[in-house]
This record gives C-alpha cells, structure tokens and sequence, in this order.
C-alpha cells in the first residue's frame, strides 16, 4: 500500500513538473503536424505500431505454445486486450489478465509463468538498451545534469540480478523439486522446464527487436522536426527515457505525467524544448498506447457478445 502511495506520489510531482515548465508555452501544446519539417516520418512512426504490437504477440504465441496452439491473430488480439486491461491497473498487471483469453481453461497458472517470463525478457532489454544509452553520456565530454554515478550503479545491479534470474541454467533444479513434489505443485513446477534456454534467447531476441521498433518510433517523431540531429544521440536519450520510466512503474494513464516530465528532464540540455518533448511523447504514447488500447476494448466488447 505504501508503495502504491509513493507512485501516485510520483505522478503528483511529475504533473507539478509540467506545469512549471509548460506554464508559459500552453499556446504551443497544439501540435502541427504538418508544419513539421518531415512530417512523413511521423506517419512511418505510426506505421511501425502493428510491427510493434505484431512481436509481441509473437513472442505471447511462442511462450504459450507447450500449453495452447494460438494462431498469430489470436495471440494479437489477446495482447491488445491485456493493453486495454493495463490502462486501469496498476504496473500493468491487467496486461497479464488480458492474455487469458483464448487460451484453454486450466491453464492460469502456466500462463502466469508464461507472462513472468516475458515481461522479464522486455524488461531486460530495456536495461540492456538503458545501460547502453548511459554509457553513451558517461564517455560525453560534457556529463549530463541527470546523470550520475549512483545511477549508472544501481542499473548495473539491476541489470546483472535480471541476468542472475532469467538467464541461469536453473533448469536441473527444476526438474529435481519437480521429482520431489506431488500432483498439484509438481505438474505446475514442470511447466517451467519448457522454457530452455533456446527459447528464453528467442524470447530476448524478439524483445530486443521489439524494443528497436517503439524506441525508433520516438526517434522518427524527433527527426520529424529536427532531421539533421545526431541519430546515435537521439536513441541514447529515448534509451534513458524508457529506463527511468521501467523503474518508476505506475498505471498507463498515469504515465502521461510521468513519462513526459522524464522526458523533458532528459532532454533538456539539447536543442530540443520542453514544449516539443512533452508533444513528441505524448504522440509516441497515444501510437503505442491509446490507439492499441481502442482496438483492445472493440475486441473484447466482441467476444463478450460472441459469448453470449
């Protein structure tokens, strides 16, 4: 509960931060699009979010595939469900719920492994990705104000306790508790043998490409008024965008605040201003968030009645 407390805390802080800074450019929080210097980079953006949601249910469909035989489009229409459910909850655990469906009954429990493991992959490319990004500022000639030696530290641990976790040939232990326990708890213990290390790197892999396509969405957003910019710099930035706001977790709806006011903070020693940052991820949100989140509530709606 305490914890909860803090995140909404957060957001408070983080929303107090935006109105400072955008208090004086309110009259420029309308986005033209077409005034853009390349505004066909902000379609191709939006172009990429079904190769984004596309990998992710791929990555659903392999993770489930011991268990359930989900076609491409059942697995695609379960993730988007899971995105309308994570809009309302918090750390998005309603994404979990969401894949549910179409699965075969019975199988909660396996899919809860399933979901574990995944996130866990996308989490761990995030860190990767992050610590690549701070590393890039750390080697710059001028050290950013975000940017510290405690912060790079405290990403290193995460990043060595996700690798620790997720990646360590636990798979002998398993299959030893596994012999151990009795009915119930055995069969769901050797659920988690499926899940080799073949098929944990395949899971990281799409991951990571799934990671490139939303992280290159911002970037085409932020070349779309600046094409001339400095593309290794841009990904760095977005890099430590996406890490600060996989560490602060909050619910969706609340990381219109969170997300821009880090935004903001990251970019603001380069030529881009507040006022274009906030705009710039919030279109990235509304893309990979609110677009996918409509199509997941018109889906459910559907089987709803399907089922009726």
């Amino acid at each position: 509960m305490w914890l909860l407390g803090l995140k909404w805390l957060a957001v408070i802080a983080a929303l107090a931060f935006l109105v400072v800074k955008l208090k004086d450019h309110t009259h420029l929080l309308r986005p033209n699009i077409l005034g853009w210097e390349s505004p066909m980079l902000v379609i191709f953006a939006f172009l990429l979010m079904p190769l984004n949601w596309m990998l992710e249910a791929l990555k659903w469909k392999k993770l489930t595939s011991h268990f359930a035989q989900l076609s491409v489009l059942q697995a695609l229409k379960a993730v988007l469900i899971g995105v309308f459910y994570t809009m309302f909850t918090p750390n998005r655990v309603g994404e979990g719920a969401g894949r549910l469906y179409f699965l075969p009954a019975g199988n909660k429990t396996r899919a809860g492994y399933a979901f574990v493991l995944g996130s866990g992959a996308q989490l761990l490319s995030t860190l990767i990705m992050g610590a690549l990004g701070l590393i890039y500022f750390s080697l710059a000639p001028e050290q950013e104000p975000w940017l510290n030696s405690v912060y790079l530290l405290v990403l290193l641990a995460l990043l060595v306790l996700v690798v620790v976790l997720y990646i360590s040939p636990l798979r002998k232990n398993i299959q030893g508790i596994a012999q151990e326990q009795q009915g119930f708890f055995s069969s769901r213990i050797a659920t988690l043998q499926h899940y080799k290390l073949k098929m944990k790197t395949q899971i990281l892999f799409l991951s990571l490409l799934r990671y490139m396509v939303f992280s290159s969405q911002f970037v085409l957003c932020l070349l779309a008024l600046q094409p001339n910019h400095g593309m290794l710099e841009l990904y760095a930035r977005v890099a430590a965008v996406y890490l600060g706001s996989t560490i602060v977790p909050s619910f969706a709806l609340a990381e219109i605040g969170l997300r821009e006011s880090l935004a903001i903070l990251i970019f603001q020693s380069s030529s881009f201003s507040a006022t274009i940052v906030f705009q710039l991820t919030l279109l990235v949100w509304v893309i990979n968030l609110l677009v996918p989140a409509l199509l997941g509530i018109t889906i459910f709606l559907q089987t709803k009645k399907s089922k009726k």
